[in-house]
């Protein structure tokens, strides 16, 4: 992921032998991160803030599920976001 104005992240660990990954996304009011494609599942809770995507508005407590299949989302920040990431094991 390259960087983005109003998009932070922050990797708290990595498991190296499937490549299992934990760490934070943090999106500013009126950023938009676009998750890009990926070759394992990612899992997104938003602990707090105001997301849309697709045209669907979001609250906090919302997860999303990134399977390997889908494309990249744009996920627009309506006020402050805050996600905990996990990327499942690789198999």
């Amino acid at each position: 992921m390259g960087a983005t104005p109003g998009v932070s992240t922050k990797l708290l660990g990595t498991f190296t032998e499937r490549n299992t990954k934990i760490g934070f996304i943090k999106v500013d009011a009126g950023a938009t991160f676009n998750t890009g494609s990926r070759d394992q599942i990612d899992v997104l809770f938003m602990s707090k803030g105001n997301i849309t995507v697709d045209g669907k508005t979001y609250g906090d407590k919302t997860a999303i599920e990134l399977l390997p299949s889908d494309g990249p989302v744009d996920i627009k920040a309506n006020e402050e976001s805050l996600f905990f990431r996990v990327t499942l094991p690789k198999f």
